[in-house]
């Protein structure tokens, strides 16, 4: 049964995935990261057996909180480079908006003296 819900949940999780980039909603390279996580659900599901080697080759005893572990690691790398981003659009638009504002007063400076 629980390879019967891991596989549906990764075939639909890459449908929609795909669905998105259609509709240009998602950017390639933020979808490949998706896809990544949709075929590593089918993989550990179809497969659980991985899942249990790698959970004693770290250490974890209850195999079945290590893919846990993995996308709570995943999810918090995520939402670092997420942050970067929006820090490097912030300072972009700051950037952009001052010199929006030099401009706009050169101008007035300039129509000042005509």
């Amino acid at each position: 049964m629980l390879k019967i819900f891991t596989s549906l949940l990764a075939i639909v999780s890459f449908l929609w995935i795909i669905y998105l980039l259609r509709k240009n909603v998602l950017y390639l390279s933020y979808s490949l990261f998706w896809i990544f996580v949709a075929f590593s659900i089918l993989f550990l599901g179809l497969f659980p057996e991985y899942n249990i080697k790698l959970a004693n080759l770290f250490g974890i005893e209850y195999y079945p909180i290590f893919p846990v572990i993995i996308a709570i690691i995943a999810i918090f790398l995520k939402l670092i480079k997420i942050d970067i981003e929006i820090t490097k659009k912030q300072k972009y638009i700051y950037r952009s908006i001052q010199e929006l504002a030099i401009y706009q007063s050169k101008i007035y400076r300039d129509s000042k003296k005509g």
